[in-house]
């Protein structure tokens, strides 16, 4: 019974990642009209979180880039180093053990 509940929270979990993804590109859309920066840093983090739980690491890539970009031009340390962190995991996904310690050291060292 405790298998058949941990699998029915997985596949929820997983639909409403899922689901995140169109509300996600409409937050970017509004931060980006918006001007509002944080607001897009935020929301290019979350969209970076989804694809990686969703094993597209390149797209995951690009959109933790496009964080780091603008967490330490608003002064947003915290954002700043749990994206090194997120690129920790990325690199980890793609045994890229080098790479994972560099982000990881960098996060800390915010």
């Amino acid at each position: 019974a405790r298998i058949a509940a941990r699998l029915e929270n997985i596949h929820v979990v997983s639909g409403r990642l899922r689901e995140q993804g169109p509300r996600l590109a409409l937050a970017l859309a509004s931060a980006q009209a918006g001007a509002d920066v944080g607001c897009e840093a935020n929301v290019q983090k979350a969209l970076g979180d989804l694809a990686l739980r969703e094993a597209d690491l390149k797209d995951a890539r690009k959109r933790y880039h496009a964080a780091l970009a603008i967490y330490p031009s608003i002064g947003d340390r915290l954002g700043e180093a749990n994206v090194q962190k997120d690129l920790g995991d990325l690199a980890l996904c793609e045994a890229d053990l080098k790479d994972a310690r560099k982000c990881y050291d960098a996060a800390l060292a915010i």
